[in-house]
């Protein structure tokens, strides 16, 4: 027989072999330090010797023990510099038979904790102490997260399967394989959690003489917050046995059933099949992948390198006239290269799976094949609300097939060269294409790259981007107005000019001021868009102020509002143009500071567009 002493650390039971301490000393004051590591609880008098002492809730990596409480102190040497540990939690002792220890399973051991004790029915995880105390006295020490052990495991080929199980989880159906079912029970009363374990993995039970994980498929899965699990589902992994909770069990799937494959967009390496059963799709859960994969996913194969999208529309387009489709996203018009859109479909109801990315809404069945259902508004920080009179385009990038839902379509367009324009700014994976003119709306459409925005849609820079072109866009549609009076002029000629005059130097901030209206349009769209009815007649003076000669005929600036479109009108700025440039011109007399003035909180660059 051997002690053992059972100690509460921060809630959790751990046990620790007594014959690995030198003493145990009760209810003493540890004086806290400041700026010491955060394992070190501070220092206590001990046998007439202050002694440092290191925290152990602490060093198994849980919360710090209070300040406050007078603490257990764990001593094991009185000759090192670090003597012992502090802990505060509840602690007792007992004797141990051999027949009630047992080895942690191998997926959840780690040097620190190999074997647990049987507390009543309860598994208490043992504390290797006295290799706790030779790490902590290396400065360097801080807890290791807990690393899954079972990633050797062979995998099991799904589609081979003949026979599953449904299971209910969180209201919904799920398959699970028949193959190593055990069988079921109610969740066990006692189950013993274990520090930095991931938070799906519940913690070890003890069941049938044997003592294994217990994992939550709901929060594996991501569906609930909270366990609403009422069985623990048994199987048998490599002669290794799991417990998994779910909500019920509906038995045996006896029929016929047809797997196919989940979308890459959508697959995990714990759920890449489904079952198709009378128009129902039910995901199939890979137990064995389940309990080898990454804690947190890690290992999952990157979304990008899932697909190998082709680069057709890329590379025709500024260099010959191109199809696009133009649709809507509530209400904004945006395009889609003609080639890519396969199909256009009535609107049908998909069904939702676990752990999809935001911009998934769900898996739509379509002619024998499971595709992705996109929301793209989502990537302009939207969220459509989709209704019957709603439709799906089919989409075809090399091999990469999906789903986008649209309020509208608008059809086929075909677009001249002339009116193709490159984004000057640097773009994330090529998430947009490129934009054209929309000489008959009076408006710039962005043409969409569905396969980049998928598997990128994540990614920060993506995000970024996104962001700022939703708040941009309505600037980009301004700047881009046609109408009759029109001279033509853009920003790049408008700069030929004011390079050729003679500018004096007592004129540069005039010049300077130009150009940060100038600047303001090329971050935008270079030398892609024409500045179209910013004034009437306009014309650049010999110190490249912008003057219009006829201030009495100041036309309005406007963005048609097209109710189909819902596209942004824009009015009644044209006045305040004219006048904000006839003070830049009265300005380059000497007095520049009036332009500040008049245009105070930001009018000058109003004023711009």
């Amino acid at each position: 027989m051997r002690e053992l002493i059972y100690i509460f650390i921060s809630g959790i039971e751990y046990g620790i072999w007594r014959d690995e301490l030198l003493s145990i000393k009760d209810n003493l004051s540890i004086h806290h330090l400041p700026l010491v590591d955060p394992y070190i609880a501070g220092i206590s008098l001990i046998n007439d010797r202050v002694m440092t002492l290191a925290d152990i809730s602490a060093c198994i990596g849980l919360t710090p023990i209070s300040r406050f409480n007078e603490s257990h102190i764990l001593l094991i040497s009185e000759q090192q510099e670090i003597a012992g540990f502090a802990a505060d939690g509840e602690i007792g002792n007992r004797d141990v038979t051999p027949d009630e220890i047992f080895s942690i399973p191998n997926y959840l051991q780690t040097p620190l904790i190999d074997t647990c004790v049987l507390h009543g029915p309860k598994p208490v995880p043992v504390i290797n102490i006295s290799k706790l105390y030779n790490l902590v006295l290396n400065s360097n020490y801080k807890p290791e997260e807990y690393k899954l052990q079972q990633s050797n495991i062979k995998q099991w080929d799904i589609p081979s399967v003949k026979n599953f199980r449904l299971i209910e989880i969180c209201g919904k159906i799920f398959a699970f394989p028949q193959i190593g079912y055990e069988g079921k029970s109610p969740v066990p009363q006692e189950i013993s959690s274990i520090a930095l374990i991931p938070e799906f993995i519940k913690g070890i039970v003890f069941h049938n003489g044997d003592v294994f994980p217990l994992i939550s498929l709901s929060k594996r899965m991501k569906l609930d917050e909270e366990d609403s699990a009422k069985l623990m589902l048994i199987s048998d992994i490599e002669k290794k046995r799991f417990g998994f909770l779910i909500d019920s069990d509906k038995g045996l799937l006896d029929i016929d059933i047809v797997i196919r494959n989940l979308p890459p967009l959508v697959q995990w390496r714990w759920m890449r099949d489904t079952i198709i059963n009378n128009g129902d799709i039910i995901p199939i859960i890979d137990p064995c992948a389940l309990v080898s994969a990454g804690s947190n996913d890690e290992d999952e194969l990157p979304l990008p390198q899932r697909y190998k999208p082709n680069f057709k529309f890329e590379s025709k387009f500024g260099f010959e006239d191109v199809k696009v489709v133009e649709f809507s996203l509530l209400g904004v018009r945006y395009a889609l290269p003609g080639m890519e859109v396969v199909d256009y479909i009535p609107f049908k109801p998909f069904q939702k799976i676990p752990n999809l990315q935001p911009i998934v809404l769900g898996i739509f069945e379509h002619e024998g094949e499971l595709l992705p259902v996109l929301d793209l508004a989502l990537c302009f920080g939207l969220h459509s609300r989709v209704t019957s009179l709603w439709q799906m385009i089919l989409i075809e990038n090399g091999d990469f097939r999906a789903i986008v839902i649209t309020d509208k379509i608008y059809g086929e367009e075909q677009i001249p060269i002339s009116l193709q324009r490159k984004l000057p700014i640097k773009l994330p994976h090529k998430v947009i294409y490129g934009c054209y003119l929309d000489m008959e709306n009076n408006a710039v459409r962005l043409i969409l790259n569905v396969e980049a925005m998928s598997v990128y849609f994540e990614e920060t820079s993506v995000i970024e981007f996104f962001n700022s072109v939703s708040e941009r866009i309505e600037y980009a549609m301004g700047l881009t107005l046609d109408y009759s009076n029109n001279k033509g002029q853009n920003i790049d000629s408008i700069d030929r000019q004011i390079k050729s005059e003679d500018i004096s130097d007592n004129n540069n901030a005039t010049v300077e001021y130009y150009h940060e209206i100038e600047d303001e349009v090329v971050e935008l769209f270079e030398e892609s868009i024409t500045i179209n009815e910013i004034i009437d007649e306009a014309e650049v003076d010999r110190f490249g102020a912008i003057v219009n000669k006829d201030t009495s005929s100041s036309d309005t600036i406007s963005v048609e509002d097209d109710a189909d479109d819902g596209e942004i009108a824009q009015a009644d700025q044209g006045t305040q143009i004219t006048e904000e440039h006839q003070h830049a011109k009265e300005a380059t007399s000497g007095d520049i500071t009036a332009i500040e003035e008049d245009a105070d909180d930001g009018e000058i660059a109003q004023a711009d567009q």
